[in-house]
C-alpha cells in the first residue's frame, strides 16, 4: 500500500512531466503492477549500502574481535573472517547466525560477554567492512540471491516456523505475526532480527520440543524473500484511522462520507479495487489523469499519504464492505 500512496502523492508531477515529454501514459493491469511493485521491493531488499568505516566500529565495540580475527588480528574462538572478503553479503551473515547462533550465544556467556543486539543498518555496515576493499555485488548478483517467495512460503511450513508465527492472522500465536508491525526493509535487518531475538527463539523451541530446524543459504534466501513480501501486501491496517483520514484527505466530497459513492464519484466499498493488494495501485494509476481534474473542478488540494496511511484507508473501506 505504501506504493499506492507513493503512486498517487506523485501523480500530479508525473501527469505533467510525461505530457511535457509527450509520453503516453501506459495502463498497467493488477498483475503488471504486482510484477513491478516486486522489482522494486527486491531493488531495495537486497540493497548493500554499508559503512564500512562504521562497520569497523561495530566490530570492535560488539565484542565481534574478542572470537574473531580479521586481517590478522584478533580472537580464535570463531572462525576466521578474512576468508569471507568478497563474498560476504547480509544473506551469508542472517544464515550463519542463525545456524550457528546457538554456539554462539553459549561461547559468548561462557566468555562473559555482552550480547550484542544488531539493528538497523548494523548488519549490512559489517558486511561492508568484512568485504574490505572488494567491490559490492552487482545488481545482478544481489537480485540472484533474492530467493523466492512462492518457495519460501511452503519452508515457511515445513521448517516449522508455522508453528509459533502467524503470516496475516494464519499460524501460531507463540510468536508474533510476521506481516505485521513496521515492514523490515532491507535483508540485513531482517539477518539483525532473527539474530536479537535467537535466544528467546531457541528457549521456546526448547519448551515446546521443536527441533532446531537448521537451513541453506537458498532456503534462507526464500524464507526471507517471503517473509519480506508479506510485510507489504498482507499486514493490516487501522479502520478507524482510516475512517479519519477519508475525511481529513477530503476522499468523501467525491465518494460519499462513508464510500458508497455520488455522482462525482465511484462506490468504492463495493469496487474490487480495494480489496486486493494490487488492484488499488493499478486503479489509482490508471485513474489518475480522470481523479486530478475531478480534484481540479472541485478546487480541492491534492492530498498526499505518509506512511501507513493509504493502508489505514483501505482497511477502512474493508471494514465497511464488511458491514463493520
Amino acid at each position: 500500500m505504501q506504493l499506492a500512496g507513493s503512486l498517487w502523492n506523485h501523480a500530479p508531477a508525473m501527469l505533467e512531466e510525461m505530457n511535457a515529454r509527450h509520453i503516453v501514459r501506459p495502463t498497467m493491469s493488477p498483475d503488471e503492477m504486482g510484477t513491478l511493485a516486486a522489482y522494486l521491493l527486491y531493488l531495495n531488499f537486497v540493497a548493500e549500502t554499508g559503512d564500512a568505516r562504521r562497520g569497523q566500529t561495530l566490530f570492535e565495540e560488539r565484542s565481534c574481535a574478542r572470537c574473531h580475527q580479521l586481517g590478522g588480528q584478533g580472537g580464535t574462538v570463531g572462525p576466521r573472517l578474512d576468508e569471507l572478503k568478497g563474498v560476504a553479503s547480509s544473506l551469508f551473515v542472517a544464515q550463519a547466525l542463525w545456524n550457528h547462533g546457538a554456539e554462539m550465544a553459549a561461547k559468548t556467556a561462557e566468555l562473559k560477554l555482552d550480547r550484542p543486539r544488531l539493528d538497523g543498518d548494523d548488519v549490512a555496515d559489517l558486511v561492508a567492512y568484512l568485504r574490505g576493499d572488494a567491490p559490492p555485488p552487482s545488481l545482478a548478483q544481489a537480485t540472484a540471491q533474492a530467493g523466492s517467495p512462492r518457495a519460501g512460503q511452503d519452508l515457511f511450513r515445513q521448517k516449522g516456523c508455522i508453528k509459533c508465527h502467524a503470516i496475516g492472522g494464519v499460524g501460531g500465536s507463540v510468536g508474533p505475526d510476521l506481516s505485521a508491525g513496521p515492514p523490515r526493509r532491507h535483508l540485513g535487518e531482517m539477518a539483525g532480527a532473527l539474530w536479537n531475538h535467537g535466544p528467546t527463539m531457541w528457549a521456546k523451541m526448547r519448551e515446546l520440543g521443536v527441533p532446531f530446524p537448521r537451513v541453506t543459504d537458498r532456503e534462507m534466501a526464500d524464507l526471507l524473500a517471503y517473509i519480506h513480501f508479506v510485510q507489504y501486501v498482507r499486514s493490516r491496517g487501522d479502520a478507524s484511522r482510516g475512517r479519519e483520514l477519508f475525511r481529513e484527505k477530503s476522499c468523501a466530497q467525491c465518494h460519499g462520507a462513508t464510500g458508497d459513492g455520488t455522482p462525482n464519484g465511484p462506490n468504492l466499498v463495493t469496487a474490487a479495487a480495494p480489496q486486493t493488494p494490487f488492484y488499488w495501485p493499478a486503479t489509482m494509476w490508471n485513474q489518475a489523469p480522470a481523479i486530478a481534474q475531478k480534484v481540479r473542478e472541485a478546487q480541492l488540494p491534492w492530498p498526499r499519504f505518509a506512511g501507513d496511511e493509504m493502508r489505514d484507508l483501505v482497511a477502512f473501506l474493508h471494514a465497511r464492505a464488511g458491514g463493520q
